[in-house]
């Protein structure tokens, strides 16, 4: 594959994606019941993976399941806290959340600028709308890693890496341009690489969208035959 063919392949592997919803999770929090389901129906059709719906704080509190990406929440949520001492929360626990509100005071509208939300509409607002917004935070949230190279330190876009490599206390990264290292270990470089990585045994991990084949025991990448262990094999049920 030629270097103008990966350049093309990555630029699809960025909007592949952020406009997939497969590997997105999404919290509803809105008083509204019928444009809350309304909203559930639609992130479902485009595709998320994990839409939960709740009509007050206390339900999504008592759910506790706070295995998701983005939240999207109703000002005028009730509950035992309110929906700013709750997104104070989702930003220790590195959530996304989207803010809607009916109408704001100049106070309330002071804490929404405090809070700092990723996204901020009145209603009634389009689902199209909220979903760009969700969109525009996945695209926000694939920064650019360190790595080292033959000249020293360099950043690459996650979307550019082919597959990472540990060697003992470092890591091989496979990148379309060329090969990079960086000390470090695959569990913590997996916590600032996007979704579409996985890991598929204990040295390797892949950036799917640059899988050439995919046998269930072994897939293809870069011309590399890499095995997948046992362990790892439910990561990649997408491609069997």
């Amino acid at each position: 594959m030629s270097l103008d063919s990966n350049v093309l392949v990555s630029a699809r592997a960025i909007l592949g994606n952020v406009m997939s919803g497969k590997d997105k999770s999404i919290v509803i929090i809105e008083t509204d019941r019928f444009a809350a389901a309304e909203r559930r129906r639609f992130f479902r059709k485009q595709g998320f993976r994990y839409v939960a719906l709740f009509h007050s704080i206390n339900d999504f509190l008592s759910e506790g399941n706070w295995d998701f990406q983005f939240a999207i929440i109703d000002v005028a949520a009730s509950g035992d806290i309110s929906a700013f001492e709750l997104v104070g929360i989702m930003k220790q626990r590195n959530k996304a959340f989207i803010l809607l509100a009916d109408k704001l005071n100049e106070k309330q509208m002071a804490k929404v600028l405090t809070v700092q939300p990723n996204g901020f509409f009145y209603k009634p607002v389009k689902n199209e709308d909220l979903r760009m917004a969700i969109l525009m935070v996945d695209v926000n949230k694939q920064n650019s890693i360190l790595v080292k190279g033959r000249f020293g330190a360099k950043s690459v876009h996650p979307s550019e890496i082919q597959l990472i490599q540990t060697q003992k206390n470092y890591l091989d990264i496979i990148a379309i341009d060329g090969h990079y290292t960086r000390r470090d270990t695959l569990k913590n470089i997996m916590q600032e690489l996007p979704d579409s990585f996985v890991r598929v045994n204990r040295f390797f991990v892949v950036n799917t969208n640059y899988i050439e084949q995919y046998s269930g025991s072994q897939l293809l990448v870069d011309s590399r035959i890499i095995p997948i262990s046992r362990n790892f094999k439910g990561q990649l049920a997408i491609f069997a």
